[in-house]
């Protein structure tokens, strides 16, 4: 049996640890990956930790595990210290000197999708439709920014001729994943 501590520390031993379905070793790699970037189990979302497009990448795989492994409540709980993720502090331009070129939110789309859905895995059904279809809204601003060739915060930034083309394919295919989402939750009512 594999353990955290069998592997290297780092996204390659991680993903050895799911690729041979040792979830729970690899909860507790992502826990100390966490701890060893000041946002461990005790630090969860807080403010004045340093996120980073790394450690938010580690917090989705994190929620996706604890999600996987049926441990809905701890999961919401985990998450519950995010908020909205609409903080300063989850935005690229909170950390300009780190992101000088990059603006936007710093939350991985995949993450802001496990936020939604997560309620209706504890019978919060009418939570997760509303975090779903504030989430499809929001997928849905950005194609028609992009539609009108804005970037997507709808600024008039320049965007070369494949840029809109691209950003609009995945745009328009999250919002696909989304509205299935809302199918799916609202079978489950």
């Amino acid at each position: 049996m594999m353990t955290a501590d069998s592997v290297v520390p780092d996204p390659r031993g991680f993903r050895t640890l799911v690729a041979n379905g040792c979830y729970r070793a690899a909860l507790d790699l992502a826990g100390k990956f966490l701890s060893a970037n000041g946002q461990g189990l005790d630090r969860r979302g807080l403010a004045g930790a340093l996120h980073t497009h790394k450690t938010l990448q580690v917090w989705m795989c994190r929620v996706a595990l604890l999600v996987k492994l049926h441990l809905h409540g701890t999961a919401q709980a985990e998450l519950e210290a995010f908020g909205d993720f609409d903080r300063p502090d989850l935005y690229f331009e909170f950390h300009a000197d780190i992101y000088p070129e990059h603006t936007g939110s710093l939350v991985p789309f995949s993450l802001r999708l496990l936020h939604a859905e997560l309620p209706q895995h504890s019978g919060g059904h009418h939570e997760s439709l509303d975090r779903l279809y504030n989430l499809l809204h929001a997928c849905r601003k950005i194609e028609s920014s992009l539609d009108m060739s804005l970037s997507e915060d709808s600024s008039n930034i320049q965007l070369s001729a494949t840029e809109p083309s691209a950003a609009q394919t995945l745009w328009r295919s999250r919002s696909v994943q989304v509205t299935y989402a809302i199918a799916n939750c609202l079978v489950g009512l």
